[in-house]
């Protein structure tokens, strides 16, 4: 559990706080206004991933995407990419008209080739050096439309993928089929990726000297693990302010930044104006604390602007008797003036947490959606990480902070105990949530990985939902590797299938042929029985399950390994009513880590004990029906926008 305990700072500095904070944006975490626009055009700038300018040239034994050679430039053989056309394996280059390239009616334009009924449209990658390579990239239809398209693969004029026939993606599947293979490269060898038929496709093939299969979206440990994290919305960019675990137990707060929702960069910290405005009180205005109510201080506090009074307030983790033990509470404190200059009123209690089982509220914000507050705080001490889940509880409508009971409000929760210190943020007109799986599934280290963007909105009651929104989906999604049919399934117990529909009149269970490692996976839960999902045996035979669970008060999702002596149940959430049987899921799978989607409406992250390569299946005690049961290849950081 991480530990900066707020000190008291020398006169000299609080003057200086107080200065800062008259000069401040008085709503440095505002609710955005709505201005029109469709959820299509928010999300299109919020997940900005086109590139702003043409790729560097590149040489040698690196990795060649396709989109290296045709975003922003057109050029035949820039990075080692030409752009095709012909029939019958007779392939030349193609001319530049109103900046595509084409021919004989099919052309290439982008990403989308669309071959036509005189010519295929094929691009070539001439191999730079000798070496074994990594061939793989997402088959996909380019638009919604009748037709077929066909790819083969060619080296040097001879098939070498498939094997046997062409890989056929229907002009209305825009989801496609994720292809990887290897090869041997000569210098100057010719790769033609050549498309027939009759539909356009979209497809950016990627050939790497370098074989590095993964590559993954929740970023290796080598800096240290990310610890508290203050995502924020400013000038068009979402920044993360955020603590790191460094090694030998350092701990230094760090500033990255991104456009496109997964891919950030550092920038110094401290000179961007919003760390200042909204965080400088987490870190810096410890004196801010009413010592007279809470005399054993405070921590994890933040300084934000309540329009509805017109004055700053200030909240966080307050002490009575003694600091990161027993006794605290969510203090929240107001300024006497709009300036934010002075401060005598008392602090309040706004929730007590009297012993240590009761824990303590880290990373407390107040979040007004629509014409609600809501008090969101991670709980510690609730689990065996010791950083806890996201709580919540929820104004009345047209409430001000002043006029709700927050001490007797309902607490409701925003995923299990797997997701910690994480706070709900505006993105744009969106809301996300972002914390931090753990570093150990068995253990409280402070600080882990960064959990993939989640938006969260309200529902019809009130509550707050999650989910991955449609852009984000659509993302991850890199295509098809496998779906269930009678021919690739092993089945056990009162299990059969019929076409993509796997039957289980009572438990069994029905296993894909094949292992895989990072996945995207998706289908249709129709469950009687007590409980039923999606179930994974990594190398270790270790039988991991990603299921919902039918208890005497409820549904659960739930994700764990039930044999595990250390640590059984991974994470659990309460979801709905024991009547409840239709469940449309989707698990992202990336070696250890589990985030586990449902209904558009809840989401549980969880850290296992997994290796990376695993079998995939699902199962149900009890009657269960599944539809759709498909494992398709997550992106990674160098495809997310590829």
């Amino acid at each position: 559990m991480k530990k900066c305990i707020i000190s008291v700072f020398t006169l000299i500095f609080v003057f200086s706080v107080l200065f800062m904070s008259a000069c401040v944006d008085k709503n440095p975490s505002p609710a955005p206004v709505d201005d029109g626009r469709t959820d299509e055009e928010i999300y299109a700038k919020i997940y900005d991933g086109a590139p702003k300018e043409a790729y560097p040239e590149m040489s040698g034994a690196v990795r060649y995407v396709a989109s290296y050679g045709y975003a922003l430039k057109t050029e035949q053989g820039y990075n080692n990419w030409y752009y095709m056309t012909g029939k019958d394996g007779e392939l030349e280059q193609a001319g530049l008209v109103d900046g595509r390239w084409q021919s004989d009616g099919a052309y290439l334009d982008g990403a989308v080739v669309s071959p036509s009924a005189d010519a295929d449209a094929a691009r070539r990658f001439i191999a730079p050096t000798d070496g074994k390579v990594t061939v793989n990239g997402t088959f996909r239809s380019a638009e919604e439309k009748e037709g077929n398209a066909s790819l083969t693969v060619l080296l040097n004029g001879e098939r070498i993928y498939p094997s046997d026939g062409a890989l056929t993606v229907a002009g209305s599947d825009t989801v496609g089929y994720w292809l990887e293979f290897e090869a041997d490269l000569v210098a100057g060898d010719k790769l033609d990726f050549v498309v027939s038929g009759d539909a356009a496709v979209n497809f950016n093939p990627s050939v790497d000297y370098t074989n590095t299969r993964l590559d993954t979206l929740y970023y290796t440990t080598e800096w240290g693990y990310y610890g508290d994290l203050h995502e924020y919305y400013y000038d068009d960019t979402v920044y993360l302010y955020h603590l790191r675990n460094l090694p030998d137990n350092i701990w230094l707060w760090y500033l990255l930044q991104t456009k496109d929702m997964f891919r950030y960069e550092e920038v110094p910290i401290y000179t961007t104006d919003f760390v200042k405005d909204h965080y400088m009180a987490y870190e810096q205005a410890g004196d801010l604390n009413d010592y007279d109510t809470f005399p054993a201080g405070a921590r994890d506090c933040t300084k934000f602007w309540d329009e509805d009074i017109g004055r700053y307030r200030y909240i966080g983790l307050s002490y009575i008797t003694n600091k990161g033990n027993v006794d605290c509470s969510i203090s929240m404190r107001t300024s006497d003036d709009e300036a934010g200059l002075l401060w005598t009123q008392p602090a309040v209690s706004l929730r007590r947490f009297p012993t240590t089982a009761d824990g303590e509220p880290e990373c407390t914000h107040f979040r007004k959606i629509g014409n609600r507050w809501y008090l969101l705080t991670s709980i510690s001490r609730q689990s065996i990480h010791g950083v806890g889940r996201l709580a919540y509880w929820i104004g009345g409508e047209g409430q001000t902070i002043d006029e709700v009971d927050w001490l007797n409000a309902e607490t409701h929760y925003l995923d299990g105990e797997d997701l910690c210190a994480a706070q709900v943020e505006w993105v744009d007109e969106k809301l996300y949530l972002f914390g931090w799986m753990p570093q150990n599934y068995a253990a409280g280290y402070w600080g882990g990985f960064k959990n993939l963007p989640r938006e969260v909105y309200v529902r019809e009651d009130g509550t707050l939902g999650t989910r991955l929104d449609p852009v984000a989906q659509s993302l991850l999604n890199k295509g098809r590797i496998a779906a269930a049919n009678a021919d690739n399934v092993t089945l056990s117990g009162g299990t059969s299938v019929e076409w993509n529909e796997i039957i289980m009149t009572s438990s069994g269970r029905a296993t894909l042929d094949g292992t895989f490692d990072s996945s995207y996976i998706t289908f249709d839960m129709t469950l009687t029985g007590d409980e039923g999902g999606l179930v994974m045996r990594d190398g270790k035979s270790k039988d991991y399950k990603v299921k919902i669970l039918r208890k005497s008060d409820g549904v659960y999702m739930q994700v764990g390994e039930e044999t595990d002596p250390t640590h059984p149940v991974s994470s659990e959430m309460r979801i709905g009513d024991v009547s409840e049987t239709q469940f449309e899921i989707k698990v992202v799978v990336e070696g250890s880590i589990v985030e586990f989607y449902v209904n558009d409406s809840w989401t549980l992250s969880a850290r296992t004990s997994m290796s990376q390569e695993f079998s995939a299946g699902v199962y149900s005690r009890g009657a269960a029906t599944f539809t759709g049961f498909t494992v398709h290849k997550l992106a990674q950081l160098y495809n997310i926008y590829e």
